[in-house]
């Protein structure tokens, strides 16, 4: 398989092949791919991730399939907020 890197991706390769961290470009790359899906494991954990546009049209038919609208109170709000903060918090750990 060959893959196209961008200029800058390069150029951050190879200063990491000068620090002696790695031995060769294609370990830096499967460390990368490993972190990548790792990340994506721990983002569905959290909750809903779109990974195509499919994917983020069939949630929002869901939602609208759900059942008539209902009003937000300010317990929601402050519910909603305190689970994006700790959604956050989690991500940057």
């Amino acid at each position: 398989m060959n893959v196209s890197l961008t200029p800058e991706m390069e150029k951050r390769i190879a200063e990491k092949l000068k620090s002696g961290l790695y031995q060769t470009a294609s370990e830096i790359v499967r460390e990368a791919m490993r972190r990548f899906f790792a990340s994506e494991l721990k983002d569905t954990e959290l909750g809903f991730v779109a990974r195509s546009k499919k994917d983020l049209e069939e949630k929002l038919l869901q939602g609208l399939d759900s059942g008539p609208p209902s009003l937000m109170t300010p317990a929601d709000w402050k519910r909603i907020r305190r689970r994006a903060k700790a959604r956050f918090r989690k991500r940057r750990q």
